[in-house]
């Protein structure tokens, strides 16, 4: 999946270490007949570089070389995960990237499973197991399929949200009715004196809820509370 030493895309690989949620992940995925775990991790925010975690125990030469071609933006797994419910079998993307797999068969990454989760906050998680070695057929999958989606959502409730809240505090912001509503038409394009009309309070009131936006939502002016905040679904 994700390489965590990739570093040429516009994203920010901000962590990447094996934890204790990692090594359980990982034992369950080798007692299910796999080599390899990875997880990743990308979260909404900055816009202009998201940030990404990444967890792995692909080889160094593999990660190197994800890293080089940049293959997170070509990785054929991800984008087909994340528009399908459930675990997704590798070998349904064999066809869309021959020299990404012709690549990944050399580092002994050639077959596997991944499936695709989402915060309510906009960020994205990925959990994949693999292996260079036999072919994942229907049946095994179909008999493996529940744990992986087990996996999942043991991943989703533990190291994903932790992530999230942990790199991304805003996302656990409550914003207060007449803030939301002062947002929203901030966001309309209304100026403080027209917002403190609409609403019939002061504009002072109004400056008051925009600057308790700002420190909520680590904010540096009311143009970007309100991209963080319509991003981040509080609005």
């Amino acid at each position: 999946m994700l390489s965590r030493a990739a570093r040429e895309c516009d994203y920010q690989v901000v962590g990447s270490h094996q934890g204790d949620d990692f090594g359980y992940l990982l034992k369950r995925c080798r007692d299910l007949g796999f080599d390899y775990c990875a997880t990743g991790i990308q979260l909404p925010l900055p816009v202009s570089a998201p940030k990404t975690v990444l967890e792995n125990n692909y080889s160094a030469a593999w990660q190197a070389e994800y890293a080089r071609s940049n293959y997170l933006a070509n990785d054929p797994t991800i984008p087909y995960a994340l528009i399908t419910c459930g675990p997704v079998l590798w070998s349904h993307t064999y066809s869309r990237a021959r020299p990404f797999w012709e690549d990944a068969a050399g580092h002994g990454v050639e077959h596997g499973v991944s499936i695709a989760m989402r915060h309510h906050s906009g960020a994205l998680g990925m959990l994949s197991l693999a292996r260079g070695h036999d072919k994942v057929c229907h049946r095994e999958f179909a008999q493996f399929s529940l744990e992986v989606i087990r996996l999942g959502e043991m991943f989703a409730v533990t190291k994903f949200a932790q992530t999230v809240e942990r790199l991304l505090p805003e996302s656990i912001v409550v914003l207060t009715a007449r803030e939301k509503e002062v947002l929203k038409w901030t966001a309309d394009g209304k100026t403080s004196e027209e917002a403190a009309g609409i609403l019939n309070i002061s504009v002072n009131t109004v400056n008051f809820h925009i600057k308790q936006t700002l420190t909520k939502l680590n904010a540096v002016n009311k143009t970007q509370a309100v991209v963080k905040a319509l991003i981040l679904k509080l609005l």
